[in-house]
């Protein structure tokens, strides 16, 4: 094999490592963020998390359509330019609105590069090698996961908040100037000039997902009956009437309503949804926790998190096949409620005289296990029934059902902690407790998976 076909890996999945390092470096950042803009309310630095996953969730569907027309590589390098910049402008922000916009280009430019990496890096190896490629492609995403909490942790304590956005500038720099002299000119899975893909359907999506965070966050500074939390939740419910029925009524909508017409599509993804919600809420309410409450520094914090971060990374390599063998349905139950019982040990764990081993660690590794076991699964799920001239589509579908649930999760978590009721140790445990029922209502959700015939 020639060394062409791993520069185009290198490049392509540089850009799945700067996202999965990013959506898991910031948490850790986010208690140093609120102490840059101290009249900031919670509510509204939410909108740094939350910007990100909403962007990101909408950029998804219409990148893969834009990569039909103009090309794999001209979009996948348009995302990770976008990428590239906004992470510049994040660190240099000099107020919360100027970050919030960053982080939304950013998204943008992470969804957009995102779904294309494994496009990219297939047709560049021949059939021998792809299983090869596969492997290490996820096997990039796993470390960037894994190292993600220490990373963030060692950057924030040498330098701030900042520099966590400065040290993804020059890695995108690089690998934009190394994708555009290595990967492919001419894109195999080009269908020609074709259509546009449905904008304006992606932008309704992404007011409706905007609009539902901004009531949930900002609810408790506004007032859970006020008009403009009601009102905002209310034109939430009506953008996505008005996606719904753009969906239905035009000839090629970014998702074939027949496609959402397939129960088990439909149970997967809403399952994904609500996962991913509990899921990222966790993740969030994990780091704050033991930056706010336990006053460890950001580097402390980082590596804390670290042990659950590995067990995942090994987890998902059992979840696929224990899905093949005993169904999918069976594992996500089970893997979704190991999560919730991960949960329910960190709100009875973690008491005022309580320590890291005894307390702490117990409920992050078992929620890192049941987690990444239930979205390796749940992901499966998703596509199992989709027809295969869709499986681009329903893959990037699956995505975005997990990044909606990512940029709901956020804005509840938000919404909880600015209860200041029983203090800040209540807090986190209210909100460990509601992940935990939460998750009953995803494992219920998830009964009508279609369980496919076991496999050795």
């Amino acid at each position: 094999m020639s060394g062409r076909p791993w520069a185009v890996f290198g490049a392509a999945a540089a850009g799945t490592f700067l996202g999965a390092l990013d959506l898991n470096v910031v948490p850790v950042a986010f208690d140093d963020i609120t102490r840059s803009f101290p009249h900031a309310t919670l509510g509204a630095l939410s909108w740094v998390t939350t910007g990100y996953a909403v962007a990101f969730g909408a950029a998804l569907l219409p990148a893969g359509a834009l990569a039909d027309r103009l090309g794999r590589r001209a979009v996948f390098l348009i995302g990770l330019s976008l990428f590239t910049l906004a992470s510049a402008c994040c660190a240099l922000a000099g107020g919360v609105g100027m970050l919030i916009a960053a982080r939304f280009v950013q998204g943008v430019g992470a969804g957009t590069m995102t779904p294309l990496a494994l496009a990219l890096i297939l047709p560049a190896f021949g059939a021998a090698a792809r299983g090869r490629a596969i492997g290490l492609w996820s096997a990039v995403g796993a470390l960037a996961a894994a190292a993600g909490p220490a990373v963030g942790g060692l950057l924030v304590g040498a330098d701030g908040w900042r520099l966590v956005f400065w040290f993804t500038v020059p890695l995108g720099a690089v690998a934009v100037a190394v994708g555009w002299r290595v990967l492919p000119r001419v894109d195999d899975g080009r269908d020609g000039p074709g259509r546009l893909p449905d904008l304006l359907g992606a932008a309704l999506l992404a007011a409706a997902v905007g609009a539902a965070a901004l009531g949930l966050a900002s609810g408790g500074d506004w007032g859970w009956t006020s008009p403009a939390t009601l009102g905002t939740l209310g034109a939430a419910v009506a953008l996505s009437v008005g996606f719904g029925l753009r969906t239905a009524r035009i000839a090629d909508p970014l998702i074939r309503p027949g496609l959402l017409r397939l129960r088990p599509v439909r149970v997967a993804n809403v399952a994904l949804l609500l996962f991913g919600l509990l899921y990222f809420a966790l993740q969030l309410a994990n780091a704050l926790f033991l930056t706010s409450v336990w006053d460890y520094t950001a580097l402390q914090a980082g590596l804390a998190l670290t042990p659950g971060a590995v067990v995942a990374t090994a987890a998902s390599y059992v979840g696929g096949p224990a899905g093949a063998r005993y169904g999918n349905r069976v594992i996500a139950q089970v893997s979704v409620l190991l999560f919730g019982a991960g949960c329910l040990m960190l709100a009875l764990g973690t008491g005022p005289g309580s320590g890291y081993v005894t307390g702490f660690l117990p409920g992050l590794l078992v929620s890192s296990v049941g987690s990444s076991a239930a979205f390796s699964v749940l992901a499966a799920a998703a596509v199992e029934s989709v027809p295969a001239a869709e499986l681009g589509i329903g893959s990037a579908l699956s995505v975005t059902s997990r990044a909606i649930g990512a940029s709901l999760g956020f804005a509840g978590l938000a919404a909880l902690l600015a209860s200041p009721a029983g203090g800040a140790l209540a807090g986190y445990h209210r909100a460990w407790w509601i992940v935990a029922v939460g998750t009953v209502v995803t494992a219920v959700a998830a009964t009508s998976i279609r369980r496919p015939a076991p496999t050795a």
